[in-house]
């Protein structure tokens, strides 16, 4: 935290964005709906098994 609050404006802006970004990339609504759609296909045979679900062999 301390890090953090010594750093110029500008770099906590940066870094703002770049979190903001990643949150919307990967964790927007359409990002779940997609990944959710890839785990029904995979259910029900249609499609190859999603890298984000992990099974026991």
């Amino acid at each position: 935290m301390k890090t953090a609050m010594a750093m110029p404006r500008t770099s906590l802006d940066a870094m703002g964005s770049r979190g903001r970004e990643w949150m919307e990339r990967d964790f927007s609504w359409q990002r779940i709906a997609a990944k959710m759609a890839h785990v029904y296909r995979w259910c029900v045979k249609t499609d190859e098994q999603p890298d984000f679900v992990l099974t026991e062999t």
